[in-house]
């Protein structure tokens, strides 16, 4: 089994901070300038926050792909980037850095880049960094305490084959993120067709396509012969596009009213107030509880089966263009915002024959699922990778060196 020594960064790299610049000299045409904005909270590079440098850079302020570096300098009070460490991308040769950066000069026959920069990402390393930072509104870091940080480290061809296994799992959720946008954004593209595409048959407001009504009142239930106990949604059980059957309760009304107030499957909830973000989203109730009726905050709507899938119309009132018109059709107070019968017969929706209708309905449904299936297999990876990480860089899980590197 090979063997991990105990060292320190100073025993293994040598560090050089970043060159000084004015703000004449930022922006212009120049070389790539890496900033503290190119580091990414806990670690890891962030393309997005290089600027251009025009100023002279001497040669051994010139940055190779790969190099080690590490943030200085932080500007909230968090210190989620302060110490931070990023490998320099491939993209960026001869880019240079600012004086918020230091660069890591790693002793390649002792250490790896890639192994530092993921052992820097530890916890325990970043509290070293964050606990030797100061400053009364931006942090900066006390660079001369940073070759003082110790850890284990073992030979270089097992960091490299730890590198290669976290590597490629950073890759993975890199892969995985970008197919879950995609797909989402597919699935936004495909709704967004469903109000103009060139099929709409016109436009119609939803009160003709759909009975609209309010539920039960709470308050005066009465009682004796002929009333019986129910279960009802209230507005907590209708959220952003589902429901939450957790906690139902139960309200006594005269049988008679059962058929005006009972939820029937493909019936359409939505709230009358709530977040403003939120209004006008539609749930479609399945019949989840028997007999289950609904309280007169919750607005019912039965779409006509002949014109109207329900679905559908969730997909269009939780459009973009849907929730704008139920945010425009509004009453808002401080934090919340109420819709009322009326506003939402008139909303307006772009009819479709029901066969072009349950078309769209099965896309989104068909993408939905997938966004779901890559979503859990994203949250899977993210979960997995902290763990992995700690215990490969602790040396309590190891790496065969048959693994290739």
């Amino acid at each position: 089994m090979s063997k991990w020594t105990t060292t320190s960064l100073g025993a293994v790299t040598q560090l050089q901070r970043g060159i000084s610049y004015t703000s004449v000299q930022i922006d212009g045409p120049g070389r790539a300038f890496v900033t503290l904005k190119c580091f990414d909270k806990g670690g890891g590079f962030r393309t997005d926050g290089l600027k251009s440098f025009s100023g002279r850079v001497p040669p051994q302020y010139e940055l190779s792909p790969g190099d080690l570096l590490i943030s200085n300098t932080d500007l909230t009070r968090d210190g989620d980037i302060v110490g931070a460490p990023a490998l320099l991308p491939q993209s960026l040769s001869g880019a240079t850095f600012s004086m918020d950066v230091s660069r890591l000069v790693v002793n390649g026959d002792l250490a790896n880049p890639g192994f530092l920069a993921h052992r820097l990402s530890l916890p325990d390393a970043r509290s070293y960094m964050q606990a030797r930072s100061g400053g009364s509104t931006v942090l900066h870091l006390h660079v001369r305490e940073v070759p003082r940080f110790s850890f284990e480290l073992p030979p270089v061809a097992e960091q490299r084959r730890i590198t290669d296994v976290l590597d490629t799992m950073g890759h993975e959720i890199l892969s995985s993120t970008r197919i879950l946008r995609k797909l989402i954004d597919v699935r936004a593209a495909v709704i967004e067709d469903a109000l103009d595409g060139n099929d709409v048959l016109g436009i119609e407001p939803l009160g003709r396509l759909a009975d609209v009504s309010s539920g039960v009142t709470l308050g005066s239930e009465p009682g004796g012969p002929g009333t019986v106990a129910r279960p009802y949604l209230r507005v907590a059980n209708v959220q952003d596009g589902r429901l939450d059957l957790d906690d139902i309760k139960s309200v006594r009304v005269r049988q008679s009213d059962l058929a005006r107030f009972e939820l029937q499957p493909g019936d359409v909830l939505m709230n009358e107030g709530g977040d403003a973000d939120k209004l006008g989203r539609g749930t479609v109730w399945e019949g989840q509880i028997n007999g289950c009726l609904h309280q007169n905050h919750v607005f019912k709507v039965r779409c006509l089966a002949a014109r109207l899938n329900p679905w559908y119309l969730t997909l269009v009132s939780g459009s973009p263009r849907g929730k704008r018109y139920f945010l425009g059709a509004s009453k808002q107070t401080t934090n919340l915002a109420t819709i009322n019968s009326t506003q939402i017969k008139a909303f307006p929706v772009p009819l479709r024959s029901m066969d072009r209708q349950l078309e769209i309905v099965e896309t989104v449904q068909t993408l939905s699922r997938q966004v779901d299936l890559e979503s859990a297999r994203l949250a899977k990876l993210r979960a997995l990778k902290p763990g992995l990480m700690s215990d490969l860089l602790a040396g309590r899980v190891r790496v065969p060196a048959e693994v290739a590197t």
